[in-house]
């Protein structure tokens, strides 16, 4: 299993440690044992970029997730693709939410993971069953 970290801000909120940490351990958690999975730390600036470019939404977000063609069926080992995390984004949400920048950072990225792992939320029965299990995991992960 690895988990490749780009980052192309300073100040993170999580050390590289820990962020790989969790990401094999909620691939484990979700029997994706030895998938690989890159995390981009970014600023606003690309997230606005990427956001445009592949969804049309002319402005940032908080975290973006592109499944790798090889992940496209079931697969225990394999690339599952990357996730684009703005920290900025991520630090402006923790202010609203009232609550920590980690615990957001966290919230973020095992949300990307479940995206990358085949979990939507279009739909209000996948949408409940996805942040359940988001959750679920924030609170194992969250220290």
């Amino acid at each position: 299993m690895a988990c490749n970290i780009y980052q192309t801000v300073k100040n993170s909120i999580l050390s590289t440690r820990r962020i790989t940490n969790i990401v094999e351990s909620a691939l484990q958690k979700l029997n994706f044992s030895r998938a690989c999975v890159s995390v981009h730390l970014i600023a606003d600036a690309r997230m606005k970029k990427l956001n445009t470019k592949y969804l049309a939404k002319n402005s940032t977000t908080d975290v973006l997730s592109f499944s790798t063609e090889s992940a496209a069926g079931n697969c225990e080992e394999c690339d599952l693709g990357d996730i684009f995390i703005s920290l900025p984004q991520i630090r402006r949400q923790a202010k609203v939410f009232g609550i920590s920048e980690k615990e957001e950072f966290v919230r973020i990225l095992i949300h990307g993971i479940l995206h990358l792992s085949g979990y939507v939320h279009q739909k209000r029965r996948d949408s409940d069953k996805m942040f359940a299990l988001q959750e679920d995991l924030v609170h194992f992960f969250y220290e």
